[in-house]
């Protein structure tokens, strides 16, 4: 991707979950320290809610990393591979959890998964958890439906898709700035006489030149074209005299008034003339392809 507004806006989307993502990612470190140094997370040291919101992050994360790759080769199958990847990630991530990380309850040395221990969690209202009489193994092997746990999931794909659709459409945005939508066109008009003689001193052609060496040096994409006309000077005098008129687009006014400073100066001009509006733009492409036994046929 060539465009420098979507790297920024990458490169900050991108930040920006990150640091949403610090807490959710903080709470995973945490329990894959416990049960590297324990074997076990101990109930009161268990970060409620790891699951869903761990590996919602973790897939978030991937799925916005992956946006450049996604645009630039499944184009407009962009979102269904980014919510699809992302997705896959959310559950693989998601079952990693619940099956391999045990939660032990310190005072009975009871032990649950993760995932039975984040059921059991939600299924006890918090007022009632201080007087419960029950514990989480009651809950699990009774009243408990494990489809119950499944709000968990239509939330937690709704979020990803709907997070990815968001950065795809956005970040498409920034990219036509630079393919279409809205560009600003500049136009600087030179005129050719000498600001001391009022008269043209050179042939116009060796002015095009210096316009042409001007443009290269800062690396524009640029157009002109000479134009006949006439100009009032400051001290009222009027006088006839062609001019060239550089147009730029898309390109930084800092940039533009530099080059506008430049050409006034190597020009000996009293000022020059600097215009901008704000255009709808795109690039149209097209490829003719050849059959090359067809060409030779008919050569």
């Amino acid at each position: 991707m060539g465009n420098k507004t979507f790297r920024k806006y990458y490169l900050f989307s991108l930040l920006g979950v990150l640091l949403a993502s610090c807490y959710p990612i903080y709470m995973g470190i945490s329990v894959i320290v416990d049960m590297i140094r324990y074997g076990t997370v101990y109930a009161e040291n268990y970060p409620k809610y790891i699951i869903p919101y761990t590996p919602i992050a973790l897939a978030l994360l991937v799925g916005v990393a992956l946006i450049p790759v996604a645009i630039k080769y499944f184009k407009r199958y962009a979102l269904l591979f980014g919510t699809v990847i992302s997705t896959v990630l959310f559950f693989v991530f998601e079952f990693i959890l619940e099956r391999t990380v045990t939660v032990t309850r310190t005072v009975t040395d009871i032990f649950s998964t993760l995932e039975d221990w984040q059921m059991y969690m939600c299924y006890v209202p918090p007022n009632s958890f201080e007087e419960r009489t029950w514990t989480e193994v009651d809950v699990l092997m009774g009243e408990y439906s494990p489809a119950f746990k499944l709000h968990f999931y239509i939330i937690s794909i709704v979020l990803i898709i709907s997070m990815i659709e968001d950065e795809l459409h956005m970040s498409n945005l920034k990219i036509c700035r630079k393919e279409g939508a809205d560009m600003t066109e500049s136009k600087i008009y030179i005129g050719l006489n000498d600001l001391t003689t009022n008269t043209q001193l050179f042939e116009s052609e060796k002015y095009i030149k210096v316009l042409r060496n001007v443009c290269y040096a800062y690396k524009v994409p640029f157009s002109f074209n000479l134009q006949e006309g006439g100009y009032i000077y400051e001290n009222g005098e009027y006088a006839r005299e062609n001019s060239l008129v550089l147009t730029l687009i898309d390109v930084e006014k800092s940039v533009v008034n530099d080059i506008a400073k430049d050409l006034c100066a190597f020009f000996h001009q009293e000022s020059v003339l600097v215009t901008e509006s704000q255009i709808q733009a795109r690039f149209i492409r097209e490829t003719l392809y050849f059959n090359d036994n067809a060409v030779q046929a008919n050569g």
